[in-house]
């Protein structure tokens, strides 16, 4: 796993932020042991920033949100 910054192999483990809930996937804020930069490692394989990460978690929500409200406006009509 490298960094996204700076392609160094070399990082360690750091708090995981509070953001990060249910993501499509696990997510572990990690950081650079170079360039000191935090990033985001999501499945174990891929680095990503934290503002990219932060979109791709709030559209994960969205989505599931957006499914959860169109199923009841479909079960809703047909229980009355």
């Amino acid at each position: 796993m490298r960094c996204p910054y700076c392609k160094s192999a070399d990082n360690w483990k750091m708090k995981t932020p509070g953001w990060v809930r249910y993501p499509p996937g696990t997510m572990r804020n990690m950081r650079c042991s170079d360039c000191r930069r935090e990033y985001i490692r999501w499945i174990g394989i891929c680095g990503l920033r934290h503002k990219t990460a932060r979109s791709l978690v709030f559209s994960w929500h969205g989505l599931w949100i957006a499914a959860f409200f169109l199923t009841l406006a479909w079960n809703i009509p047909k229980m009355f």
